[in-house]
């Protein structure tokens, strides 16, 4: 973490990095000697590559994880653990190195790898325009096989929606397979951000927030705001050089580089909605965190959108991410007669969404699974 914050103060491009790393930290009754830290230095290199050389972050993430896999496997040879949770793309050597009894449990935060590969090459032939800023559909060849095998090794994968399920049913893995585990949001509204809301007036200020690539639908996005006058849209996150030429071709979008928390949730409080029109997600945490704030979202339903949403009454799903149902939308919210219901019911929500009620999901799926595991042995 010294480290973190050493480069931080000489490379100006790598705070919004530092901040990532510094902001990992673990429950406070994790004591160092329950703790071990591994690939520290390729995470640094990773995160400082990923602002400075977008283009070699690929080869960098890759390093870090194999360096972290290798440390990993030495630890679970040493500890023999009874169960193990092992992060995708990183358990492939952990999971091999447990023992035979050893329950695999393997966290999948997003779509899975071959139904994401289908979608985005099908999405760049159908739309040739936003194709150059696509995202996952250039898997490696080691990088599927490696993928194949921790979810071949899995007993259990967890993924964050409905959405991210289907997706892996789609890929013939079997539903008995797959924990449906919804991600939690550390941010706590305050009352007056849904009972002093933005004033309304006869503009519409559109907000999207995270990584600037089309796999999010961020191209559907601008090109919706084109078609509405009185629409703005704010941009925030990390995004290439082609993706910021892209979009400057658009009116009235301006693009902000990633800032700190604070200062993100203060842009959702003054925005009139949250838009996530992604293409392939896994849950789309920063959509919650807007409405842990009491703004209004707009998801795709590739999203968290059939779980948490009630379309209309504490948000909206997108019944397609083309840029025409967007602009439809979104001028729906902008006539909503009871957006201030919208933006309590959300907040109302993101409260049920806890990172507290997070871990006792997962505490109590592993006390089901390693109960069920000692019923086997006596059985």
């Amino acid at each position: 973490m010294r480290t973190a914050r050493l480069i931080a103060k000489r490379v100006p491009q790598f705070d919004s990095g530092a901040n990532q790393i510094l902001r990992r930290k673990l429950p406070p009754q994790l004591s160092k000697q329950h703790v071990e830290t591994f690939a520290l230095g390729q995470e640094v290199a990773y995160q400082i590559t990923k602002r400075i050389q977008p283009e070699w972050s690929v080869a960098f993430l890759e390093r870090r994880n194999r360096k972290f896999e290798a440390r990993s496997a030495i630890a679970v040879s040493r500890a023999k653990p009874s169960i193990i949770f092992g992060q995708y793309t990183a358990s492939f050597e952990p999971f091999r190195s447990a023992p035979s009894e050893c329950v695999r449990v393997l966290n999948y935060p997003i779509s899975h790898h071959e139904w994401l590969m289908d979608a985005m090459r099908s999405e760049g032939a159908r739309n040739p325009r936003w194709a150059s800023i696509l995202q996952g559909h250039d898997f490696s060849a080691e990088t599927l096989a490696r993928l194949n095998a921790e979810i071949s090794m899995a007993d259990y994968i967890m993924v964050p929606s409905t959405f991210a399920a289907s997706t892996f049913e789609a890929a013939g893995i079997n539903r008995s397979k797959l924990q449906i585990l919804p991600l939690g949001c550390d941010v706590q509204h305050d009352d007056a951000d849904v009972t002093n809301p933005p004033a309304r007036s006869t503009s519409l200020k559109v907000l999207y927030a995270g990584q600037v690539t089309q796999r999010k639908g961020i191209g559907y996005l601008a090109e919706a705001i084109a078609s509405i006058p009185e629409a703005s849209l704010t941009v925030i996150g990390e995004s290439s050089a082609r993706a910021c030429a892209l979009l400057e071709r658009y009116p009235r979008v301006t693009m902000l580089a990633s800032m700190p928390r604070e200062q993100l949730l203060n842009n959702m409080r003054a925005a009139d909605v949250f838009v996530l029109p992604s293409l392939a997600e896994g849950f789309g945490l920063v959509a919650l965190e807007a409405m842990s704030v009491g703004c209004p979202v707009l998801v795709s339903a590739n999203t968290f959108g059939s779980d948490l949403i009630e379309d209309g009454v504490n948000g909206f799903v997108l019944p397609s991410t083309d840029a025409a149902d967007i602009a439809v939308q979104l001028k729906r919210i902008a006539a909503h007669p009871d957006i201030s219901k919208v933006r309590a019911r959300a907040a109302l929500t993101a409260k049920g969404y806890s990172w507290e009620r997070y871990e006792k999901r997962i505490r109590d799926f592993s006390i089901s699974v390693m109960e069920s595991k000692s019923v086997g042995r006596t059985s």
